[in-house]
């Protein structure tokens, strides 16, 4: 399934862990440009479904390209949400500028984390390609547990995010 919500949870405990050096809006960003190429492929039959894009060649190029994108989105995002979100500041008040280091690697993070989740579960993807036409990643877990695994990860990382931001108060 395109831009499937499983692949946040590994990305929301690493936002917890790294705090202000991790865009998680970057790394959910980057995960739906992963997924274009699939969609596109589902919805006209036309290429693969897991193509040149579901490589980690493909993730290389595609992670400067989704910074970039991030870098005019996420700013307006924050900026809207810090205005309009009626909660207390512990939990809503987010800083609006976020580097270019920090965009480039959460993009990094997100697409190349995708090819790893991904490989696990999908025969038709050669991750290594060009180097390598197998996919030796395939079937180290079955479907059913990467989703748990990846939704326990996300569970922990609000968990941990919440309780730190709550006790740092910002």
């Amino acid at each position: 399934m395109p831009v499937t919500p499983f692949h946040l949870g590994p990305g929301m405990l690493l936002k917890s862990l790294a705090h202000d050096r991790f865009s998680f809006l970057t790394f959910g960003i980057s995960q739906v440009i992963m997924d274009l190429q699939p969609l596109f492929a589902m919805l006209t039959g036309i290429g693969p479904i897991h193509g040149s894009t579901h490589t980690y060649a493909g993730a290389t190029l595609i992670a400067p390209i989704a910074a970039v994108i991030s870098k005019l989105l996420v700013g307006p995002m924050l900026v809207y949400w810090n205005r309009n979100f009626e909660g207390p500041d512990w939990l809503g008040q987010f800083y609006t500028q976020v580097s270019a280091p920090v965009l480039l690697g959460s993009a990094f993070i997100g697409t190349y984390s995708h090819i790893f989740l991904d490989s696990m579960m999908h025969a038709d993807m050669q991750p290594f390609f060009p180097l390598d036409y197998a996919n030796s990643l395939l079937s180290l877990t079955d479907a059913y547990s990467l989703h748990i695994y990846c939704f326990a990860l996300g569970i922990v990382g609000i968990i941990v995010y919440g309780a730190l931001r709550f006790v740092r108060g910002k």
